[in-house]
């Protein structure tokens, strides 16, 4: 692998704090919201065999996700039970790379 200025993380779980806002309510308190972010493997490499370049290609996405249920307050002081998607996992899904033309 070639040396390169900055560290590049890899693929994982990342989280904030936030209030949710959706159907015109925010929830009543600050929920944890996640995310994936991070690097993956991709790589271009030539095959004499071929004689072209095999390519491989991968993605940070959720692998594994959870139902969670937070109380929304509405207008017209009326509240609801909001269920939304939380990543529990993440890591790096092969995926099709597009060759150049």
């Amino acid at each position: 692998m070639f040396p390169y200025s900055g560290e590049q993380k890899k693929c994982h779980v990342l989280t904030s704090t936030m209030h949710l806002k959706a159907k015109n309510c925010i929830s009543v308190d600050p929920v944890k919201i996640a995310t994936c972010s991070g690097a993956c493997d991709t790589s271009s490499i030539y095959s004499m065999e071929a004689n072209s370049y095999m390519h491989k290609c991968s993605c940070c996405q959720e692998l594994r996700t959870s139902q969670k249920k937070v109380q929304m307050s509405c207008p017209g002081q009326s509240q609801i039970t909001y269920t939304y998607t939380f990543v529990e996992e993440c890591g790096c899904n092969v995926t099709d790379c597009k060759d150049s033309q």
